[in-house]
């Protein structure tokens, strides 16, 4: 059932993605064409500031609990993660823990297609062992059997280009509850605990050919299944010591004043830009002209409540359009209609 914490959720990324569209990325679509390289750095810094939304909502307001272990990550660094995916949301999770590196600006995410159209983990881990049975490979059940082909392009593409510094494999695990899809979080159902364990392999140590890379990342992920293993049938954590070996770019207070920040800014921002844009639009409406009125009641009923509404028409214009307002409105002899009715009737007005 869809409750108000969802709702809330929803509602809030959506208005901040929208406004943030308009009235932040909007003013910078000239640069594109004058400095691309400008213009792309501009963008990925609002966008940025737009990511660190989700983390403080799941952590401030819904109480999510972030655990980071593993190595953790070299500030700076040009790195291509690889994760395990026990859910269609993990990829938004992973915000959590790159908030802390300061990688939200430069994070780009390349998800598997089939997460696309696949709702769920039961029915994506069926093709998995599918694919195992195919290939004359292990069944898991843990984490889904990677596809190498994209990782393996990935990799080579970047090392030609001189473009990468490291690999950085996440494992991420959830010891209480598991949302699966984005229907689960408009029901209210977000995680308490969200535990990241970070590996990382400096480039010399990988690889270099197509068929090793392959067996490499099959690897990683025959680690990831008994890592998970213990975590779930053991203490439900990755590491004892609670944190990373590489301390976090930012302090957890530094954290927490982010994600203060970030959740005033990105509540009274949509706000403000609604009226901003509403200021842009005034309206030029009258409900006292008989001649410009054309009265005619369209009543319902609502819980008891009777109200009227009238459609106002110009004789002087060939459309026009329609925006609800509320005023008294007066019937043909010129005076207010009087009504049992606690509320306002509304007056259409063309704008």
């Amino acid at each position: 059932m869809v409750s108000w914490r969802g709702i809330y959720f929803v509602l809030t990324l959506f208005l901040g993605s929208f406004f943030g569209s308009i009235f932040m990325l909007g003013p910078f679509l000239p640069l594109m064409f004058i400095s691309p390289a400008w213009y792309r750095w501009i963008t990925d810094s609002i966008v940025a500031t737009w990511l660190t939304l989700p983390v403080a909502l799941l952590e401030m307001v819904f109480g999510a609990k972030v655990v980071v272990t593993g190595d953790g990550f070299v500030p700076g660094e040009r790195s291509v993660i690889i994760m395990n995916h026990r859910t269609r949301m993990d990829w938004m999770f992973l915000w959590n823990c790159l908030l802390r590196y300061s990688y939200l600006r430069l994070e780009k995410i390349c998800l598997k297609s089939s997460l696309k159209s696949i709702p769920g983990f039961a029915n994506t881990k069926a093709r998995s062992n599918e694919f195992a049975e195919k290939n004359g490979l292990q069944k898991y059940e843990y984490v889904l059997h990677p596809r190498t082909t994209g990782f393996t392009f990935v990799v080579e593409r970047l090392r030609e280009g001189d473009n990468l510094d490291a690999i950085h494999d996440i494992t991420v695990a959830y010891p209480q509850n598991i949302p699966q899809t984005e229907k689960h979080l408009l029901n209210g159902n977000f995680p308490k605990e969200i535990h990241f364990h970070v590996q990382r392999y400096p480039i010399e140590t990988v690889p270099i050919s197509k068929e090793e890379l392959q067996l490499w990342c099959r690897k990683r992920w025959e680690e990831k299944e008994e890592r998970l293993r213990h975590f779930y049938e053991g203490g439900k954590c990755f590491s004892a010591r609670g944190q990373s070996i590489i301390p976090p770019c930012k302090s957890e207070l530094r954290v927490l004043a982010v994600k203060c920040i970030s959740l005033l800014y990105w509540t009274v921002f949509p706000l403000g830009a609604s009226e901003e844009k509403v200021r842009e639009h005034p309206l030029n409406f009258s409900c006292s002209k008989q001649e410009d009125m054309i009265l005619e009641p369209l009543c319902y009923m609502d819980q008891g409540v009777l109200a009227r509404s009238t459609r106002q028409e110009s004789r002087t214009a060939s459309h026009h359009r329609l925006l609800a307002f509320v005023c008294p409105w007066r019937d043909p002899q010129g005076e207010e209609a009087r009504s049992s009715s606690p509320v306002g009737s509304s007056c259409w007005a063309a704008e």
